[in-house]
């Protein structure tokens, strides 16, 4: 297996644990007040009360949506410090957000993402196609990440197991991203459930939760409650949740549910954090 440096495991503060719980709430309250205000006025008046009542909807809806933002985009809080787990996966990967180019890396603290990393297999032999063009949807299994295997980061104790959500076909083309737009927005208000897919978390005996999500239908060979070795075998990639295509979503973070948890920073053992369109070669546990 492969060996894990220790490291000092620093929790977040209260506060960024506080706009953590209240980030999903506020959200899935803003959109859909706006969406009614807006369908609201679309309806002929009844007079001066109802004016004043629309006007007051859709003042609230901005407010809403102004510390939605606010929420999604800012407060990290403390910074933990968190063990480098070994890699996800073996082979060459490609990052398509990364932590090391921005953070936050997805544009969002929501759902623990602040330090969170994506990655698509990019093999010599099988290239993957392209982002972007005018093209049907594809099929999960014509991209070289779909099937992949995923390993433990750490040694640690499965928490959390999903396992029966579908793999989609490919939003990876610019006739399909208003697709893709309407699905993220949806997703993000019903939760990260919705929105991660399939998704094993393991408690690591060196601090902290992995998170690995839109894993492939019916491949977690992991159960809750079971303990792991690093660089075992968890899962494979998959096409499952707000997913453009099969990709790694991997990250840290304090606490097992992904709804309330703070992200914490990433660093694998061995090699570094590639930033957005860099590679990085792993080869297969020991």
């Amino acid at each position: 297996m492969t060996a894990v440096m220790t490291s000092v495991y620093r929790a977040p503060g209260r506060g960024a644990r506080v706009l953590a719980r209240i980030r999903g709430p506020v959200v899935a309250v803003a959109v859909p007040t706006n969406v009614l205000s807006a369908l609201w006025r679309l309806f002929p008046s009844s007079g001066i009360v109802e004016d004043r009542l629309r006007a007051l909807a859709s003042l609230l809806g901005l407010v809403l949506i102004v510390i939605a933002v606010i929420l999604i985009r800012f407060g990290i809080g403390r910074p933990g410090h968190t063990a480098p787990i070994a890699p996800p996966s073996q082979g060459t990967w490609t990052a398509i957000r990364s932590p090391a180019t921005r953070v936050p890396s997805h544009g969002t603290h929501q759902f623990a993402q602040t330090w969170a990393i994506d990655l698509v297999h990019t093999p010599d032999d099988r290239p993957s196609p392209a982002f972007g063009g005018i093209r049907r949807s594809m099929a999960p299994e014509e991209f070289p990440s779909f099937g992949m295997p995923v390993y433990a980061g750490g040694a640690g104790q499965v928490v959390a197991v999903r396992d029966d959500a579908p793999d989609h076909r490919s939003r990876n083309s610019w006739s399909l991203l208003p697709l893709f737009a309407i699905e993220s927005l949806v997703r993000g208000i019903l939760g990260a459930r919705f929105a991660f897919g399939n998704v094993v978390v393991i408690h690591l005996d060196a601090g902290g939760y992995q998170v690995v999500a839109h894993l492939q239908r019916g491949s977690a060979v992991v159960a809750v409650g079971q303990s792991v070795a690093a660089g075992e075998r968890i899962a494979a990639c998959g096409n499952s949740g707000n997913s453009t295509e099969p990709h790694l979503h991997l990250q840290l973070q304090d606490d097992a549910d992904v709804s309330r948890a703070v992200g914490l920073p990433l660093a694998f053992a061995g090699s570094p954090v590639p930033a957005r369109g860099e590679s990085v070669d792993w080869p297969a546990p020991a």
